[in-house]
């Protein structure tokens, strides 16, 4: 399969460091721009766990033009736009969607949030972010969300292992220098890409955002520290009043530059691609064991995970468990099928290719394609999936779902008999 209408994708550099992408749409409607930026929890410094996530929030709180929350808001919302930010593990996202007739106004203001936020109200978004974090707590202040937990016991102390917002003593040591030294560190052009996708041509906006990013530090990429090798399968239960269990299985898996990244692009679709496909059938459809239950594979620069989820009432814990673990055995052993394989890559190319009816969608892939140093072009990348044999997705499906790379985390109201038997389960997995 071959894409027959890519749009025309343009690269450029700017004098201050900064990668800039343009993709035509002639078609859209809208315009959306995104930066891309190397910040994220795994580059917090030590003792300051969740600052760029809490740098992220203050963006919004105003610029020297704009110097308040609602000031900012209301000049991006009267042109039409609407700015978001998002915080990952190894990046962050700064998001305008706007009609495009209003780019040109709107373009000072975005390059502005990026490069010179006032920091104004800190305690304000300090309440806030507390008010999030708390959510993943119990009444005594323990992690009680299994997501984080799972995380948390695949990588332990490593970075890669802590929440995305930090903790509340974390939180707490946040002020305006160490905001100012984090932003000065991290929001750096040379560790950014500004990625454009509307029906403008990049080359119109080019000088603006020279003008734009022309005092922002070049700075520098931060470097990674890969997370020590796992020797034994793990396990974790978590007390915590609840209506249901939560299970989650974490295996460790290749990174974005591995060479089976795509063949376990493919094996998680096996997997987890629809209500036909291996988990929903067999857990949901036949079992009834569960309400839903889905798989994710999340990667970074050096390593991935792969994460199975499902929540339960609490006496199907143990046979959910037992399932999901034989479930995984079966395809690590046997492998997909052939028409498993077929299925799987079809519908992966067609959702790239369905990509080029959302801007936002375009600017998301070529904007994180560049900072990551992936496949630059939607052809590209199905040239790296039809690429994939079946025997290329057995091979993933074997390295993958080892004994050795096994996590589980159970969060809920279980007695210390089930217990007993979910951690047995979980050491007799080979």
């Amino acid at each position: 399969m071959s894409i027959q209408t890519e749009p025309d994708v343009v690269t450029a550099q700017l004098d201050s460091g900064l990668d800039v992408v343009g993709v035509h749409l002639p078609y859209a409607h809208r315009t959306v721009i995104e930066m891309f930026t190397r910040v994220g929890s795994r580059f917090d410094p030590q003792g300051l766990g969740g600052i760029s996530h809490f740098l992220e929030h203050m963006l919004y709180r105003g610029t020297v033009s704009h110097p308040s929350p609602h000031a900012m808001a209301q000049a991006f919302e009267r042109l039409g736009g609407s700015l978001e930010a998002a915080t990952f593990v190894d990046h962050g996202m700064l998001t305008l969607d706007l009609p495009t007739e209003s780019l040109k106004e709107a373009l000072p203001l975005f390059c502005e949030a990026f490069c010179s936020p006032v920091l104004h109200g800190i305690d304000i978004e300090r309440a806030i972010v507390r008010e999030e974090i708390l959510e993943s707590l119990d009444d005594d202040g323990n992690l009680i969300d299994a997501d984080e937990l799972g995380r948390q016991l695949c990588f332990g102390d490593h970075s890669l292992g802590h929440p995305i917002t930090g903790t509340l003593t974390e939180l707490d040591r946040f002020d305006v220098s160490a905001l100012r030294t984090h932003h000065k560190e991290r929001y750096t052009t040379r560790a950014s890409v500004f990625c454009m996708a509307g029906p403008l041509q990049i080359e119109t906006i080019l000088p603006a955002l020279e003008l734009g990013f022309a005092a922002q530090p070049a700075g520098k990429r931060p470097e990674i520290v890969a997370p020590r090798a796992q020797t034994e399968p793990q396990f974790r239960f978590i007390s915590h009043v609840s209506s249901q269990t939560e299970l989650r299985l974490v295996f460790r898996s290749p990174g974005q530059h591995d060479p089976a990244e795509a063949a376990m692009e493919l094996l998680l679709r096996v997997l987890d691609d629809g209500m036909s496909t291996r988990l929903y059938q067999r857990i949901c459809n036949t079992l009834g064991l569960c309400y839903d239950v889905s798989a994710y594979y999340e990667t970074w620069q050096d390593c991935g995970v792969v994460e199975v989820a499902a929540d339960c009432a609490h006496e199907r814990a143990e046979g959910l468990l037992k399932e999901l673990l034989e479930l995984l055995v079966r395809l690590r052993d046997d492998g997909p099928s052939e028409e498993e394989f077929t299925m799987a890559r079809n519908r992966h190319q067609w959702q790239l290719q369905q990509m080029f009816d959302d801007p936002a969608e375009v600017a998301s892939f070529h904007g994180f394609a560049r900072l990551a140093g992936l496949a630059q072009t939607v052809q590209a990348r199905l040239n790296e999936v039809n690429a994939v044999t079946l025997e290329n997705v057995r091979g993933a499906a074997r390295r993958i779902l080892s004994r050795d790379g096994l996590n589980v985390v159970a969060v809920g109201q279980l007695p210390k008999r089930t217990r007993t038997h979910l951690e047995r389960a979980v050491a007799a997995y080979v």
